[in-house]
């Protein structure tokens, strides 16, 4: 499929509470799909992990030693993280968010992926997170999958009807991993094409753009 010059959205886990893999390969899926020529941005729709009402429990903290949190630690170590992630984000990442589908921008083309997005222990009972990650709301020309994840061996019994009325408008699956091309197959008789993920399509000079040594590695360099 062509897509060369063409506007792409990511769909992806863009986690309130993000993590080092759905961040790499965030930028990994951008990177690759930029370097065919495409204008990508992510679509973000899960709620930000500090809040008002977490900022404010956050502050009193610091100030009072109150302990609204577990513990001092937590508050201090969870902050500083996810503020660091939010710095990537807004660096690397190309993104808006919606909270809602009548939100989403028009584009040229879908991208699901990669990340487990096919897990449905992440959807939380929230119909927003069931319509983007099976792109309900997106024309079937319009879908493109990029190696997405079901994060099982098999499906909720449940889930099973869901995903097998949703993946049938796909033109073409491809998955992560052989236990999810065995899943696309048993539910629709399609065959996925099982792909690589993303991070591992870029080079290691690719990555060395982006990465940073700790603070503590630098000190350690500059004291020899």
């Amino acid at each position: 499929m062509e897509i060369n010059e063409k506007k792409v959205a990511i769909i992806t886990i863009y986690d309130p509470n993000p993590n080092y893999g759905n961040r790499i390969q965030n930028y990994a899926t951008q990177t690759v799909l930029e370097k065919m020529g495409c204008n990508v941005s992510t679509i973000s729709f899960e709620r930000k992990l500090f809040t008002g009402k977490h900022r404010l429990k956050y502050y009193i903290h610091i100030v009072t030693g109150f302990r609204l949190a577990k513990s001092k630690l937590q508050w201090k170590t969870l902050r500083m993280r996810t503020k660091s992630f939010y710095k990537f984000n807004r660096r690397y990442i190309k993104s808006y968010h919606i909270k809602k589908l009548a939100n989403i921008k028009p584009v040229d083309y879908y991208v699901i992926g990669s990340d487990q997005v096919w897990n449905p222990q992440w959807y939380d009972n929230c119909a927003l997170k069931k319509d983007m990650f099976l792109l309900t709301f997106a024309p079937p020309e319009k879908k493109i999958c990029f190696a997405p994840s079901f994060g099982v061996e098999k499906l909720p019994k449940e889930w099973e009807a869901w995903f097998q009325e949703n993946l049938k408008t796909f033109p073409g699956i491809s998955v992560r991993e052989e236990a999810g091309a065995k899943i696309v197959k048993e539910l629709t008789g399609k065959k996925a094409e099982v792909l690589i993920d993303p991070t591992l399509m870029l080079n290691g000079k690719e990555w060395e753009k982006i990465s940073q040594k700790p603070k503590a590695f630098k000190r350690s360099e500059e004291r020899r």
